[in-house]
């Protein structure tokens, strides 16, 4: 296994099996920062792996024309004939990280829930522009 690690897992990496292109679903907690990702494998059919996996890594192949990837976890290493990986992060905490805090009063904030609600019944528009002008 001379390949370099996609990803770390840190505790129990979850697999089980799906349908599709995704045929092996690897779900946990990445090592370097804590997010959660889940990791599709594309391979071969019949490719089992234990339910849980401790302290799992996924190495690529060694070299192109091999393709299988390793995954070492819970003291055994496992072949995973595949043709692809796809690792997929879950990018909602960086997102809500990266969005100012709101700072608007929350009297401001219930008069506009109040306002767009009123908006949502058919007239009101008309209705609110009699009473403004």
């Amino acid at each position: 296994m001379s390949g370099t690690a996609v990803i770390a897992f840190t505790g129990i990496a979850r697999c089980s099996r799906g349908r599709g292109a995704g045929q092996l679903r690897i779900s946990g907690t990445r090592r370097s920062d804590g997010v959660p990702v889940v990791v599709y494998v594309n391979g071969m059919p019949g490719v089992q792996l234990p339910g849980q996996l401790t302290e799992a890594e996924i190495h690529a192949p060694a070299s192109a024309a091999d393709l299988c990837w390793h995954v070492q976890g819970g003291g055994t290493l496992h072949a995973l004939p595949a043709r692809s990986l796809q690792v997929h992060r879950a990018t909602a905490p960086a997102f809500w990280s990266s969005l100012p805090a709101v700072t608007a009063p929350w009297r401001m904030r219930a008069g506009w829930v109040v306002l767009l609600n009123l908006l949502r019944v058919p007239g009101m528009i008309g209705l609110l522009r009699m009473i403004k002008g």
